[in-house]
C-alpha cells in the first residue's frame, strides 16, 4: 500500500471518547473519514496520501467499538451515540474552517444524518452508505442475530478461536467486501485484521450491529441534506446495492453521483484517486458555508 510523507497518529478523545486519529497536514477545509463496520481509520491511508500531495488536510478516526477506540455504552440508543460522536467531530475539526465530511458504508450513513443537523460542512461524501439499500441478504442476516447477544449484560464463553475468527474475516474481506480477490493487497488484509482479536470482540460488535436495527433500514431523510453532495459507489458491491447511488442523488438537490466499474463496497481502497478528486472538488465547491466556531 501507497505511504505518506507525513502521517500523524494521535490519541483524542472526542464526546467522552478515547479514539485515534490518523491525519494529514494541509490547508483549506478539513475532510473528516469516517469508516465501515468492523473496519477502521486505516481504510483511508490511501486517500490521505492523495490529499497530502495536494496540500489538503485529511483525519480519519476510528469510531467507537472499532479500531483502538473505546466501546459506545449499550444503552439502548446506539444511532444517537454514533451521532453525538460525529456531532463533536465535525465540530472539533470545523472549529476554524469547515467540513468536508466522507463515510464509508456505516460511516456513510452517519455521514448523510450528519448533513441533515446545523453543522459546519462544506459537503459530504457518502461511499456506499449503509441503509436502505443493503442487500436483500444482509437484511436477512442482520435480523437473525440472537436478541440475547444485544441484551446480554456482559460478554460470557470464548467465543470463537482467534485463528478461526481471523481466516473467516479475511475470506469475508477479501471476496465479499472487495470487487476481486485481487482488488487487496496483503497490506491490506492485514492492517483489517489486526483490530479483529478475537470472538469476543466480534461477539460485541454483533452487539452493536443488533442495537442499529432495524434503524439502519431506514436511517436518513435525504432530502433534508442541503449541503454539496457526491455520492461514490462501486458497481460490483456486493453489500449495498449500487442502484442506490442514482436514487440518493435524485434526493439530494444538486447532488453528483460516481458509479466506478470493477469497484466493490470499499472505493476508497480500489478507486482511491477518484474519491480523493471528489473530496477535493467538494472543498472547492462554490458557496460552501462558513464555518461556526464550536461552542465552548
Amino acid at each position: 500500500m501507497e505511504g505518506v510523507t507525513v502521517l500523524n497518529a494521535a490519541t483524542v478523545r472526542i464526546d467522552g471518547c478515547f479514539t485515534r486519529e490518523l491525519s494529514v497536514p494541509g490547508d483549506g477545509p478539513v475532510h473528516l473519514l469516517l469508516h465501515g463496520f468492523t473496519d477502521s481509520a486505516d481504510t483511508w491511508r490511501p486517500v490521505l496520501a492523495r490529499l497530502e500531495r495536494a496540500g489538503a488536510r485529511g483525519v480519519a478516526l476510528d469510531l467507537p467499538g472499532f479500531g483502538f477506540a473505546d466501546p459506545p455504552p449499550f444503552d439502548g440508543h446506539m444511532f444517537s451515540v454514533f451521532d453525538r460522536f460525529v456531532d463533536a467531530a465535525v465540530r472539533r475539526y470545523g472549529a476554524e474552517v469547515p467540513v468536508v465530511l466522507a463515510g464509508n458504508s456505516l460511516g456513510g450513513c452517519f455521514t448523510m444524518r450528519a448533513a441533515m443537523r446545523d453543522l459546519p460542512l462544506a459537503g459530504i461524501a457518502p461511499v456506499a452508505p449503509a441503509g436502505g439499500h443493503m442487500a436483500p441478504w444482509l437484511r436477512a442476516l442482520a435480523s437473525r442475530v440472537p436478541a440475547r447477544v444485544m441484551t446480554s449484560k456482559r460478554l460470557d464463553g470464548r467465543g470463537l478461536p482467534p485463528n478461526l475468527t481471523r481466516r473467516i474475516l479475511t475470506v469475508a474481506y477479501a471476496r465479499i467486501a472487495h470487487a476481486s480477490r485481487d482488488a487487496v493487497s496483503r497490506e491490506q488484509v492485514q492492517l483489517y485484521l489486526r483490530h479483529q482479536v478475537d470472538g469476543l470482540v466480534m461477539l460485541q460488535r454483533a452487539r452493536i450491529a443488533l442495537a442499529l436495527h432495524p434503524e439502519i433500514l431506514d436511517p436518513w431523510d435525504a432530502t433534508q441534506v442541503t449541503v454539496p453532495t457526491h455520492v461514490i459507489w462501486g458497481r460490483m458491491d456486493r453489500l449495498v446495492r449500487s442502484s442506490g447511488a442514482v436514487v440518493l442523488a435524485g434526493q439530494v438537490p444538486g447532488a453528483r453521483a460516481t458509479v466506478l466499474d470493477d469497484v466493490g463496497h470499499l472505493p476508497q481502497l480500489e478507486a482511491p484517486d477518484v474519491v480523493a478528486e471528489a473530496l477535493l472538488g467538494l472543498a472547492a465547491s462554490p458557496g460552501a458555508p462558513v464555518a461556526t466556531p464550536a461552542a465552548g
